[in-house]
């Protein structure tokens, strides 16, 4: 008897690890392709995405990108009243180049 609650308690955990890991991918898969979006919609289109990161604040996201042939690191801002899953709403955007020489954008050209 203690032995299947044991297996059952495992599965569980197992389960929620693996649900939890899932929906993690999911949200930075999302993330990476609004940033794409948002990078097309200013007319950024031969940029490549290095690293996606939702802001600590409840809505926004920061991502990072080389342009092709560049070696310049650029960071990326988006700020919405919608939150960061939309492209609606207010939007508050800042794009900066961050590094002049990155390995980052050296390797991706």
């Amino acid at each position: 008897m203690m032995r299947s609650r044991f297996t059952l308690v495992t599965v569980a955990l197992i389960s929620f690890a693996s649900a939890a890991h899932a929906s993690q991918y999911e949200k930075s898969s999302d993330l990476l392709g609004l940033a794409s979006r948002t990078l097309q919609v200013d007319g950024i289109t031969d940029a490549k995405i290095v690293e996606v990161v939702e802001n600590q604040l409840p809505t926004g996201f920061v991502f990072s990108y080389c342009l092709k042939g560049s070696p310049s690191l650029w960071r990326y801002e988006v700020l919405s009243s919608d939150g960061p899953d939309s492209l609606k709403g207010t939007r508050v955007t800042k794009s900066q180049a961050v590094e002049a020489d990155s390995k980052s954008c050296n390797v991706a050209g």
